[in-house]
């Protein structure tokens, strides 16, 4: 994670240690950092986090998203399966790519 996020949302933590509400400390950060500072939406989801308990500053782990697959993995796989539709092919759990891009894809082969 960037340090200056780090920075941000230990600025914000004081902030919110110190009772200001959060359109006050959304107004301090952007004085004080500018075009880098948090959103308003942003702050208020950190409030929210710190009013539930939790004072860490760093991001919850998330769900990774499927992994994008090269060209030569998607012509592998079409031609493992020269009559599925583009949908078929999305659909599965190890390919994310747009639609538009796959169709690309397919004009190539």
């Amino acid at each position: 994670m960037a340090e200056h996020f780090i920075h941000i949302r230990h600025v914000l933590l004081y902030e919110f240690a110190s009772g200001h509400l959060a359109a006050e400390a959304h107004r301090n950060l952007s004085q004080l950092f500018g075009t880098e500072a948090l959103s308003g939406r942003s702050v208020r989801a950190w409030y929210q986090r710190f009013k539930s308990g939790n004072k860490k500053l760093e991001d919850e782990p998330r769900s990774s998203r499927p992994t994008a697959i090269s060209f030569d993995e998607l012509k592998n796989l079409v031609e493992q399966h020269p009559y599925e539709r583009v949908r078929f092919i999305r659909c599965r759990e190890d390919v994310m790519l747009m639609k538009k891009h796959m169709e690309s894809f397919y004009y190539e082969i």
